[in-house]
């Protein structure tokens, strides 16, 4: 049994860094079993297609990054901190798990097949949206962030510029986001 997941989890480990370097469509099975030093036939008794196996490396990848992202803001009380908290959190893990990023970013967007795991990584990474959404939702609820503005988008924002920046100015990005707040604030009164 140990052996079992063992080899399970060096497949996956070896699709991640694949579908991180290639994305979906430019890795093959082939590749995949060659990285993990096993046979092809290997991967289909765990996974039994391609995709199968993308959605599991797509859905522990989302995952690993809300637990880095969101779990250090369980302590925080006000807007202000859990905002100051993930942005830091997320600057980290921009920093600290690259493979998982680049595999998150690259696969998230909009994609022309519809339907099957597609629909699933958007509605995953949906939630994960949705999460920092609702911080945004409680910064309204408290009178840190203004109440026109739009949560989602705010989130989108947050996730998507720091993922995406060169990593020198990921500081000067973070306290972008957070002046931006605190004056939005301040300047609401008029």
């Amino acid at each position: 049994m140990k052996k079992s997941v063992e080899t399970r989890e060096k497949i996956l480990e070896a699709a991640k860094k694949a579908f991180a370097q290639k994305g979906f469509h430019g890795v093959s099975m082939e590749e995949i079993a060659r990285n993990a030093g096993v046979k092809k036939a290997l991967i289909y008794y765990y996974f039994p297609s391609k995709e199968d196996l993308f959605f599991e490396v797509w859905q522990r990848s989302v995952d690993e990054m809300e637990e880095s992202i969101l779990k250090p803001l369980e302590g925080e009380g006000n807007f202000a901190k859990k905002l100051k908290a993930l942005l830091k959190s997320y600057v980290d893990f921009v920093r600290s798990r690259s493979d998982t990023l680049r595999l998150v970013e690259r696969e998230r967007l909009y994609r022309e097949e519809d339907g099957g795991i597609w629909s699933k990584i958007r509605k995953r990474y949906q939630e994960l949206l949705a999460k920092v959404a609702g911080m945004v939702e409680e910064g309204k609820r408290e009178a840190e962030v203004p109440g026109d503005i739009d949560s989602m988008a705010t989130a989108q924002f947050i996730l998507g510029s720091l993922s995406t920046v060169d990593q020198t100015h990921l500081e000067n990005l973070q306290k972008l986001i957070m002046r931006g707040v605190i004056r939005m604030k301040e300047n609401e009164g008029g």
